[in-house]
């Protein structure tokens, strides 16, 4: 009897989790959250930012259960199982995050839609976001945007108006694993011994990805130098400011959205990260901000910058930075907030060779 048990529990297991060509990307069609999840954002959207939702609900029940965390290798079948916490975003869409430790390592979040399971690292997060900021269809580009910002200012991801569902589904799942990879980041800012500003880098790149999804010729800052070429990911390859002791084995390629995700610049750490690339992604902000401001006469950018406060001389920081630091308590002001930043994005797509161009020429 144990053993035909056992196998009955190894056949659900398996008609629950069928792996895809890609180890971090599966499929889980029957999601046991979905019966009764343990947090809904529904119950709390136009009356919290996700912020306060996170540090007073969603990151103190993690962190309640951080002592019944398991290995990593349990991470899948934790979730087949419907353990872990889970946020309800819309009717096919939620984030589930499980074996959380009550420190900045550890534990992983899943965004789940339709079926399709995403556990993706930032470097799959970036290839995902590069497929969705190079369609055509400028409509649900201004839509993603704008919903990034309706749920991060207040908790809104599914209403008449703006949802998650209206979305094609791949932008969907961008969307999906933006917020669960994002609730990771904040709540490993809350633990002991913290890590910081992961939560900031991880939005501040995602909305530098309209600039990059319009340009004709990919074209970033890589070691403060605007550039075409970039090197392959690897331990000791970047070092903020200069190449790293592992730079010249490297083999050299084409700049990426993903090279906004390096390994540490010490040649025997595993540690990588987006925030590794702060130099980088903060001088491309530096200078769409200046293009836009002193060229295009970008007046949207006035309305938001009245909103957010911040750094002037870098809006995408200051955006960021308005929701990854406790600041958007105003809820009145999100759905203003949340169009002008979907349209500055949207401008900067479209303006994106004559950005490139102007940065090429030193036109600064």
């Amino acid at each position: 009897m144990l053993l035909r048990n056992l196998y009955l529990i190894i056949v659900l297991v398996a008609l629950f989790i069928v792996p895809s060509s890609n180890a971090r990307d599966f499929s889980l069609q029957v999601l046991p959250h979905a019966k009764n999840p343990m947090f809904e954002m529904s119950s709390v959207a136009k009356k919290s930012s996700y912020y306060t939702f996170v540090h007073s609900t969603i990151g103190r029940k993690i962190q309640a259960l951080a002592s019944s965390s398991k290995p990593g290798s349990t991470n899948e079948s934790e979730l087949a199982a419907g353990h872990g916490v889970s946020v309800k975003l819309s009717q096919n869409n939620y984030n589930i995050h499980v074996n959380f430790p009550n420190q900045a390592t550890g534990g992983r979040s899943y965004g789940w839609t339709s079926g399709q399971v995403g556990d993706w690292s930032d470097k799959m997060y970036l290839d995902h976001l590069a497929s969705i900021v190079t369609e055509k269809n400028s409509k649900d580009l201004g839509e993603f945007y704008e919903l990034l910002i309706q749920m991060l200012g207040a908790c809104n991801s599914d209403d008449k108006s703006l949802s998650i569902e209206s979305l094609a589904e791949n932008t969907q799942r961008v969307a999906n694993n933006f917020l669960a990879i994002y609730t990771a980041e904040e709540y490993r800012a809350m633990v002991p011994e913290p890590h910081r500003n992961w939560d900031d880098a991880l939005l501040e790149v995602t909305m530098l990805g309209a600039f990059h999804g319009g340009q004709s010729k990919f074209t970033k800052f890589y070691l403060r130098k605007f550039s075409t070429q970039s090197k392959e990911q690897g331990s000791g390859v970047y070092a903020k400011t200069q190449p790293g002791p592992m730079a010249s084995k490297a083999r050299g390629k084409n700049a990426e959205i993903n090279d906004y995700w390096q390994f540490s610049a010490n040649p025997t750490s595993k540690q990588s990260g987006i925030n590794i690339t702060r130099v980088d992604f903060e001088k491309m902000g530096e200078a769409i901000t200046k293009y836009e401001k002193t060229v295009a006469h970008n007046r949207t950018m006035e309305k938001i910058q009245a909103v957010v406060g911040g750094d002037k001389t870098n809006l995408i920081k200051s955006i960021s930075q308005f929701f990854t630091t406790g600041k958007s308590n105003d809820l009145s002001k999100i759905d203003e907030l949340a169009r002008n930043v979907s349209e500055f994005l949207l401008s900067i797509h479209d303006d994106a060779d004559k950005i490139t161009a102007w940065e090429n020429k030193g036109e600064k």
